[in-house]
């Protein structure tokens, strides 16, 4: 789990559009705007506790070219990260399980929190 939360603590922006946090409220009001990665009420009950970027982000990473290039890594580097676990904490699921993942990735005082 430390090499998941280390990656989600790099790819926690991965969801991002452009304008980072601004191109939230792009994603809420349109929700058909990726097409296959929709942020509609599916992926809102997925992932719960996620904000519209951690979501997009979480279904990013659980993609068949997300899994593919983390085969690939995990392969050469003799790791074990597995894209959906990452996509979860990113996302806020299992935050219950994870005080790191909750203060470092995705909680009240992570890296995001601008107060």
């Amino acid at each position: 789990m430390h090499d998941d939360l280390s990656a989600a603590a790099l790819l926690h922006d991965i969801g991002h559009g452009p304008f980072s946090h601004l191109s939230e409220e792009a994603y809420s009001a349109k929700r058909g705007l990726f097409a296959d990665l929709t942020y509609a009420a599916e992926q809102e009950a997925l992932y719960p506790n996620g904000s519209p970027h951690e979501v997009i982000g979480a279904l990013l990473l659980d993609t068949g070219p997300a899994g593919r290039f983390f085969e690939e890594l995990n392969q050469h580097y003799r790791m074990d990260l597995d894209p959906t676990r990452i996509g979860n904490v990113i996302a806020g699921n299992g935050i219950k399980e994870s005080f790191e993942g909750a203060m470092i990735v995705n909680g009240p005082f992570d890296a995001d929190k601008r107060r």
